[in-house]
């Protein structure tokens, strides 16, 4: 084989197991597991592979590679030497000695990520052994190109090695971490880092890539040194440490059950099961307080940390009856930890039946996962309008029609949740709080009257309360500001409220759902907001200036807003004439917009009293979406949703929930005759008479 090749085996040999999305090449016949050794170690970049390399991709690598130096943050570590060397100068006693720990501190971590990655190539089995040569790879490498559409040389520069490993318990459960629990915490507070793919799955107990350790011998300098079993055992005890909180002894028997290629993002995934002397119940203590979760909230924990019956039935049902797909190498490591079990158990004539019946199935539900994304993608076509939080202002990575991507969580293709899916199949109990009916409200003319910017329908309060009192959830959803919401709506309520408590289950979303506020169990305020989606505070002062010195008689900008601009009506101003102006306005405010190159970034949104500046990304089906977060962190599971609104617009609320395969009855509250013709497959209510008719929907 040349050395530019990437392929692990023979491609006229059938696999172990055909997934599709991924191979199992090997799988152990031993009890014992593989044994694992290195042939020879490969330098990263050999000079056959460099000249096959075209001119766009030689471009590509460079680039890659200037994003390695950065990701190992050789800057940083220039910057914290010229720090201490001044102190020093300066002989500054006190900022010595913490610039020395600062200067340590970026040195550990640039010579960690110097390291980089390890590929293995040329992967045989002799016997029980795996034998593989093992080569240098760096991670922002792996990321720009481990895809299946390059050329085999730059996946050969690409592709590298991890290790994945299932744990059983003492009480006979295996642990499946719900691995994107910490990523969405992070997409909420605008914080999203690193690799987007195979968002809002689970995966395997522990997981991690090979970390290199570089030989610096004249003879060997460039290469990674060898890895044989325990090295293995070692990388995947650490991942075990960080992620589930185990030491070293409180496993057993680790051993090497499999090998297997994704298909994906092309990598070798090294497949482990181990046995551990600790309950599930002790193992969930542990892994509360582990350095991955330790900062997660309850909720998240909980659904993060997920555990099953440890049985080749169990496992069988999770791949091939939920309708959620795992990451490539995840299931594969589920597959050969099920085989393993069986070998164990009842020898390799059952453990072989066992993996030919479930080859059929896994693919056949995939075929069914691919063909409920795609019949989702035919019904609803505007969703490739939508684009998901953490790819704002990032490349948007394209929606595969065809079936299940990566890059999207399976319910922005139409697929059920993980947790709704392992509660159909009977594999958890369902845990969260269920309850009748949640409302969602868009909140001037449906509990606000227009003219006097409150609500003057004292009664809806009172239902409100009711609703509350049912241990229901009521959410606002509006363009508003939540200082406006707080004095215009919440004060009121509160003041109508006794037990404050109640307020747990009331959420108000303001800006278009850039902003929120939510409530304790003592109903103390707390704040959220997107700063992701926050306008420029040096266009916001243009457009106060601009409002101030032209449009004073008419308009008075919004101070309360937080994430978008706003300039509103003056109270009395003759509507006709304010129209007029704000078409000057628009003109103006586009103007400011080219001047401060924010044109293609935020959109101008006239309304009928006001004129926004704001995000293309905000809008009532993002408020429809934070919405339900809020009802995930408060672990709540609605039985039907109902939304109110008084515009098209509003419609968007429904449309998302129906999206998201929500139960959802729309209340339209506002004129019929001003909608025209509208086409929907959920229930809709119409009530006019505005906050009147909400009133007479929530009084049945």
């Amino acid at each position: 084989m040349s050395e530019a090749g990437i392929e692990s085996e023979n491609p006229n040999i059938k696999p172990e197991f055909d997934g599709g999305s991924f191979t199992i090449t090997h799988l152990s016949t031993s009890p014992e597991g593989f044994e694992f050794k290195t042939s020879q170690s490969i330098r990263r970049r050999q000079k056959s592979s460099q000249n096959l390399l075209n001119d766009n991709q030689r471009s590509r690598l460079q680039s890659a590679m200037k994003r390695e130096m950065k990701f190992q943050g050789v800057e940083g570590l220039r910057d914290a030497k010229d720090a201490l060397e001044r102190a020093r100068a300066n002989e500054s006693t006190s900022e010595i000695a913490r610039l020395q720990l600062e200067y340590d501190e970026t040195r550990r971590k640039y010579i960690k990520g110097m390291a980089g990655k390890v590929g293995i190539r040329n992967i045989r089995q002799e016997g029980n052994t795996l034998i593989a040569d093992v080569k240098l790879v760096s991670f922002p490498v792996y990321n720009e190109f481990a895809n299946p559409n390059n050329t085999p040389e730059l996946l050969d520069l690409s592709s590298n090695a991890a290790t994945a490993m299932i744990v059983r318990s003492s009480d006979g459960r295996i642990i499946i971490q719900h691995r994107a629990v910490e990523r969405q915490r992070l997409d909420r507070e605008g914080l999203t880092r690193g690799n987007a793919s195979y968002t809002d799955i689970p995966g395997a107990s522990a997981a991690g890539m090979i970390d290199a350790i570089i030989n610096a011998e004249n003879s060997t300098k460039g290469t990674p040194d060898a890895i044989d079993t325990n090295t293995l055992r070692a990388n995947i005890l650490k991942e075990t440490g960080e992620e589930l909180g185990l030491e070293d002894n409180d496993l057993k028997k680790i051993r090497i059950v499999g090998l297997a290629k994704d298909n994906v993002k092309i990598h070798d995934e090294i497949l482990l099961l181990a046995d551990s002397g600790l309950t599930a119940s002790e193992i969930r203590e542990r892994s509360r307080t582990s350095n991955r979760n330790k900062n997660l909230g309850d909720a998240d924990f909980e659904e993060k940390f997920v555990d099953i019956d440890g049985t080749p039935q169990a496992i069988e049902k999770l791949l091939t009856d939920v309708h959620c797909p795992f990451p490539p190498t995840h299931a594969a490591v589920l597959i050969a930890a099920g085989y393993s079990l069986i070998l164990e158990a009842q020898g390799l004539e059952a453990a072989n039946i066992w993996k030919i019946q479930l080859e059929k199935d896994v693919q056949e539900n995939y075929r069914k996962m691919n063909e409920i994304v795609s019949s989702y993608y035919i019904k609803y076509q505007e969703i490739f309008n939508q684009v998901p939080e953490r790819y704002w202002g990032k490349n948007v990575p394209a929606r595969n029609t065809d079936g299940y991507a990566p890059a999207y969580t399976p319910e922005e293709q139409g697929l059920p949740s993980f947790e709704d899916e392992m509660v159909r199949v009977g594999l958890i109990p369902e845990t969260r709080r269920l309850i009748n009916t949640a409302y969602l409200f868009d909140v001037d003319g449906v509990l606000t009257d227009p003219a006097e910017k409150q609500v003057t329908e004292s009664a809806l309060y009172e239902r409100i309360i009711e609703k509350l009192q049912n241990g229901e959830v009521v959410g606002l959803n509006t363009g508003r500001s939540t200082a406006w919401m707080i004095e215009r709506i919440i004060e009121p309520l509160q003041a109508m409220i006794n037990d404050k408590s109640l307020l747990v289950n009331f959420v108000a979303i303001g800006e278009k759902g850039g902003t929120w506020i939510t409530f304790d169990s003592e109903g103390s305020v707390h704040h959220g907001r997107v700063n992701s989606l926050s306008v420029p505070i040096e266009f916001h002062y243009k457009v106060k200036n601009l409002i101030e010195d032209k449009y004073s008689d008419c308009m008075f900008f919004d101070d309360t807003k937080e994430t978008m601009v706003s300039i509103e009506m003056k109270d009395g101003y003759d509507l006709v004439e304010f129209h007029r102006r704000q078409k000057e306005l628009r003109v103006d405010l586009a103007k400011i917009l080219t001047e401060s190159g924010l044109e293609n970034k935020y959109k101008i949104d006239p309304t009928t009293i006001a004129t926004d500046i704001e995000s293309p990304n905000v809008g009532k089906a993002l408020g429809a979406n934070r919405f339900l977060e809020f009802l995930d962190d408060q672990d709540i599971k609605p039985k039907h949703f109902v939304a109110f609104g008084d515009s098209r617009s509003d419609f968007e609320m429904a449309d998302e929930l129906e999206r998201k395969n929500k139960p959802i009855t729309f209340v339209y509250a506002g004129d019929k005759a001003s909608l025209g013709i509208l086409k929907k497959d959920y229930p809709i209510e119409y009530l006019e008479g505005y906050s009147q008719g909400t009133l007479a929907y929530l009084s049945r």
